[in-house]
């Protein structure tokens, strides 16, 4: 329903929300995005809280779409005020810098009980102090740096002369480093 219909009125806007409705008209441009257009309306008739909402609660729907993000971080929310997205990225980065030395050192010390060879062991703590170390500046997303990290680590794995015990190692970390992931939640 039309909120002119309901009685609503369009508001004038400031020269912030007046940018923000035209950078998301332009981002928009086949005006098919039904989210983009709640928030277009939600701004025009001045309810600046409940489009702040519709990104809250819709945020995941915007994960392809980082212009539009970039958009809606700027002209939106205030410099100063929490927006769906950077929150959720400060979050996970604190869950993994808390956990991240413990799993650290449990992988170390799998690697180090392993029957594998010693080049493997130093490569494969290599790789993953790379992902410690990493996570958020070598990669794009922490779900990169997983998926880079489990795959390197495969690739070592399968040179390593004692098969079984090769095999048995990869499965022990590929596990405990998914656990990581799921624990620390995900982008």
């Amino acid at each position: 329903m039309n909120p002119e219909q309901l009685g609503l009125k369009k508001v004038e806007l400031p020269e912030k929300q007046s940018i923000l409705v035209q950078k998301l008209r332009e981002a928009d441009q086949t005006g098919k995005n039904k989210l983009i257009h709640k928030i277009i309306e939600c701004v025009e008739y001045g309810f600046l809280e409940d489009a702040k909402r519709l990104c809250w609660t819709e945020s995941d729907k915007f994960r392809s779409q980082p212009e539009v993000i970039k958009i809606l971080k700027t002209y939106l929310f205030d410099e100063n005020e929490d927006a769906p997205w950077g929150f959720t990225k400060q979050i996970i980065e604190k869950r993994f810098a808390n956990r991240i030395n413990t799993r650290f050192d449990l992988w170390i010390s799998i690697v180090d009980d392993s029957k594998v060879e010693e080049g493997t062991k130093k490569e494969i703590k290599e790789k993953l102090s790379s992902f410690r170390d990493g996570a958020f500046t070598k990669w794009s997303s922490t779900t990169n740096a997983l998926y880079d990290t489990i795959d390197l680590i495969s690739k070592i794995m399968m040179r390593d002369k004692n098969k079984e015990e090769a095999d048995a190692l990869f499965e022990n970390l590929k596990c405990d480093i998914w656990a990581l992931y799921m624990e620390i939640g995900n982008e």
